[in-house]
């Protein structure tokens, strides 16, 4: 994507995308080297079978690393989306003491907005208000369900430390084997050593036989710690992105000055 056709926000957006294509690729060969695996054991006195998870190694610090990288682009995204916004109201080059303050400011509450918004006064009166708007208070019921407040939250504890991982369980299907089994729509789970993965109803002549079931298993990488505890990482990078490309820059893109900028 070339710079003088494009605003440094979009290109920030587009190098996060690039960031989840490499971390997707990097996942998809960690997975094939099988850093987990499976038991069944049968319980007698449930009279079913349960399946067991073992992560036999955590994934590897370069995703993290990566992930981090997509969470700055992502965050940068909105704060170079201000800038321009700024330079559409002040004109460019922007003063230094209002280019060194503009940021998109993201609060879950409206009493935290007020105080924040000094960081984008000097940008259009109109776009002041749809960032207000967008604020996760005005957009969610549960503000920590808010694409922008867990990418703010989550850029924060980037800036400190490394995102912990997990190994994380999307989900199983059976495919065949010895046992009719009765398996609907699995919960989720993320794998922390030892990890009862799902139940399942079988039933079987001879007890005493060893059950044979095949199952389609299905793997990721989970977010382990506060704000997205458990949650998929390929579902909670995307979710943000496409909040920011479906959401926040149809909100805003009328205000923006003609590029170049530069």
């Amino acid at each position: 994507m070339d710079r003088s056709e494009a605003y440094d926000h979009d290109l920030k957006l587009y190098r996060a995308r690039q960031h989840m294509e490499r971390l997707e690729a990097e996942v998809k060969r960690w997975l094939g080297g099988n850093p987990y695996s499976i038991d069944i054991e049968f319980d007698p006195e449930g009279r079913q079978n349960v399946l067991w998870v073992n992560a036999l190694r955590p994934p590897p610090a370069e995703f993290s690393l990566i992930i981090g990288d997509c969470l700055y682009n992502l965050r940068s995204t909105l704060d170079s989306l201000v800038y321009a916004l700024a330079i559409a109201e002040q004109g460019s080059p922007l003063p230094e003491g209002i280019a060194r303050k503009v940021q998109f400011p993201v609060t879950k509450n409206c009493e935290k907005f007020s105080s924040s918004k000094w960081r984008i006064r000097d940008i259009p009166e109109g776009a002041q208000a749809e960032i207000e708007e967008l604020q996760p208070y005005n957009r969610r019921q549960n503000y920590y369900q808010d694409s922008l407040w867990v990418l703010n939250e989550l850029s924060n504890i980037d800036k400190h430390r490394l995102p912990h991982l997990t190994l994380f369980a999307l989900r199983a299907t059976s495919i065949g084997g010895n046992a009719r089994t009765r398996i609907g729509s699995q919960p989720k789970a993320a794998v922390e050593g030892r990890t009862k993965l799902f139940s399942f109803g079988a039933r079987r002549d001879d007890l005493s036989r060893k059950v044979n079931v095949e199952f389609n298993l299905e793997f990721s990488i989970a977010f382990k710690g506060p704000v997205t505890q458990g949650a998929d990482v390929f579902e909670i990078l995307p979710y943000i992105r496409d909040d920011i490309m479906k959401e926040v820059l149809p909100r805003l893109g009328p205000f923006l000055p003609p590029l170049p900028l530069h």
